[in-house]
């Protein structure tokens, strides 16, 4: 008998018995499946660490692009003529006495020109955010300078995002005041991304 049970078991070892065929697919299959698990973690990490980095990369554009508009404002409405120039300069130098000729560095038509009826915006670049800021806060007396300038709105230089949170804010503003039957008004106040809907007596 033990001679017996010792055929069977050389037998098991033998590459052509039925069972070493079947541990060897077994572990051909375990090494695959294995192989794929382990392929889809990495691409599905891989994935991840490309949307993170995307994700950052976006983050990053965005601060600059606002780091780099902070001291920009824009006039929107002023007709176009030769002295562009002289115009822009005395407007904001009549603004505030902080202001003074060395601090406009550049400004510029935004868009091109097409046709005689349209007023292109005015990009200006300034010399600092403080001298933006006190342009900004004195905005308001364009409107008494003159009839021509009744019309006439300065903005600050905002992307596209900023942009479109403004846009959803004062559209905000506008359905709560028009929800209500009393005598308040809700506006859009604050600074550049710092916005926030106020309310007050009309």
């Amino acid at each position: 008998m033990l001679n017996s049970n010792s055929a069977k078991l050389d037998s098991l070892d033998r590459p052509d018995s039925k069972l070493s065929a079947e541990i060897s697919t077994f572990k051909s299959d375990l090494k695959s499946s294995f192989a794929t698990v382990v392929g889809q973690e990495v691409k599905k990490n891989i994935e991840c660490v490309n949307l993170e980095v995307k994700t950052v990369k976006k983050k990053l554009t965005e601060s600059i692009d606002i780091k780099d508009r902070e001291r920009n404002i824009i006039i929107f409405n002023l007709q176009e003529g030769e002295d562009d120039k002289i115009r822009v300069k005395n407007i904001l130098l009549k603004l505030s006495d902080d202001i003074k000729d060395s601090h406009i560095k550049y400004f510029t038509r935004l868009g091109k020109k097409n046709n005689e009826s349209s007023t292109r915006p005015i990009l200006i670049v300034l010399d600092s955010f403080m001298s933006k800021e006190t342009v900004m806060k004195n905005a308001h007396k364009l409107k008494l300078m003159s009839v021509e300038l009744s019309k006439v709105w300065i903005s600050n230089d905002l992307t596209p995002e900023q942009r479109s949170e403004l846009k959803k804010l004062v559209a905000d503003a506008k359905s709560k005041e028009a929800a209500r039957k009393d005598n308040f008004l809700y506006r859009v106040r604050d600074s550049v991304g710092r916005w926030r809907i106020v309310k007050f007596r009309n």
